[in-house]
């Protein structure tokens, strides 16, 4: 799938080619979700929200999330894909993670929750990102305590220079 991305054409082509790929592979079986983004080195992310809606930036107090206006690639047959863009400042802390992250359940049944993770994300984000990071895996498998991880776990922090 990959070798078909061509990033002079961008974003929107790359998903368009892979949605019939996905469609005649699975036949809606399986989907794939996720955020596809690129950088610009004009501090711009221009991205395609494909049904995760784990994405966006801290800056200074505030947490700006993405929002998902795709469907999921391969789900529908005529995907309409439609990109949005953020523009970033120095300082700002890209985030993206995985619904598994936030899925993740404790003993009693409850999930762990995209509050408990973003706010780390603010209160602590001078951190060194692999410290960061660690800390979020750590309070991830803290909360489920002695359950199996019922998914993937990913995270990335990236910081805006």
């Amino acid at each position: 799938m990959f070798a078909q991305y061509d990033p002079d054409r961008g974003l929107i082509p790359f998903i368009s080619q892979v949605n019939p790929f996905i469609l005649r592979t699975f036949k809606m079986e399986k989907y794939l979700t996720g955020i596809f983004l690129e950088y610009e080195t004009t501090r711009t992310t221009t991205h395609c929200d494909m049904g995760h809606s784990y994405f966006g930036v801290v800056r200074g107090k505030e947490c700006i999330k993405g929002t998902t206006i795709n469907p999921f690639v391969g789900f529908v047959p005529h995907l309409e894909v439609k990109s949005q863009e953020m523009p970033l400042e120095s300082g700002d802390l890209l985030f993206l993670y995985t619904v598994g992250l936030v899925e993740q359940k404790n003993v009693h049944g409850d999930e762990f929750g995209t509050e408990i993770l973003e706010t780390p994300l603010v209160e602590l984000q001078q951190l060194p990102l692999a410290d960061l990071a660690g800390l979020l895996r750590h309070q991830v498998k803290k909360f489920r305590g002695g359950q199996p991880r019922g998914d993937d776990e990913a995270n990335l922090l990236v910081r805006v220079e």
